[in-house]
């Protein structure tokens, strides 16, 4: 009962690619306004803060999709079903643009700020290290076409990769760290405008997010389809 109710949600994100497509051409263009018009001006870093509310979305998201890659690896590996690990090799893909899309925006961020592109504090390297267990993890799902083995080993990197992303979460209060905690535990830490601008920019990339993710799956279910089709209609003599 429960494998049957997490295939349906599957399908509902397949399903949901018109919705999810449409809110992202409704919200993308409102979070645009709102990041340069509505947002004011921060007041020491000026207009390159606008930055953060990109950044902010895409380093969520990167983090939302390797949630879903190590669910849906654990669910591969307990049910052995190919589809949850496709599901969660296209989540990875998005991770891994999500994060390539953070780290270049803390860059453009970094070198008017700190004087650099890059540096090696604790939260960026933790970034880093993240982004580099998922690019592994996607060259064994690559080469693991014909082995299932392999596949079951990607599906373990995916599910153990995970355990990353609290590390980049606490980094900052672990280590000394010079990024900034912008959202305190008792205070958002900027004006109820920026805060705004900031979710709503996050509702956008999350709408692009899930609607990559439902073609991405739609995909490979079609390819998957095709395949079949073709064993189907290929003569015996080819087959054997």
């Amino acid at each position: 009962m429960t494998l049957r109710v997490l295939d349906k949600l599957l399908n509902l994100v397949i399903n949901a690619r018109t919705l999810t497509g449409v809110l992202s051409m409704i919200l993308v263009p409102i979070s645009l306004y709102m990041v340069f018009v509505y947002a004011p001006r921060e007041a020491s870093m000026g207009d390159v803060q606008r930055i953060f509310y990109y950044h902010v979305g895409t380093a969520w998201n990167a983090f939302l999709f390797f949630g879903l890659v190590a669910a849906s690896s654990l669910i591969y590996l307990v049910t052995r079903k190919e589809r949850w690990n496709t599901a969660a090799r296209t989540a990875a893909e998005l991770g891994v643009l999500f994060t390539t899309l953070t780290l270049a925006a803390g860059s453009l961020w970094a070198r008017p700020i700190w004087n650099v592109w890059w540096t090696w504090d604790p939260r960026l390297t933790t970034t880093l290290i993240l982004w580099f267990i998922y690019i592994g993890y996607l060259l064994i799902q690559a080469g693991a076409t014909e082995s299932v083995g392999q596949r079951r080993f990607g599906a373990l990197v995916g599910v153990v990769g995970f355990v990353d992303i609290p590390l980049i979460h606490f980094s900052a209060r672990l280590w000394r760290s010079i990024h900034p905690t912008v959202i305190q535990p008792n205070s958002p830490g900027m004006p109820p405008e920026m805060l705004i601008t900031m979710f709503v920019s996050l509702l956008a990339l999350m709408s692009v997010g899930f609607f990559l993710w439902g073609q991405r799956l739609m995909i490979e279910e079609l390819k998957e389809q095709a395949e079949v089709l073709r064993d189907e209609l290929a003569p015996a003599s080819v087959r054997s």
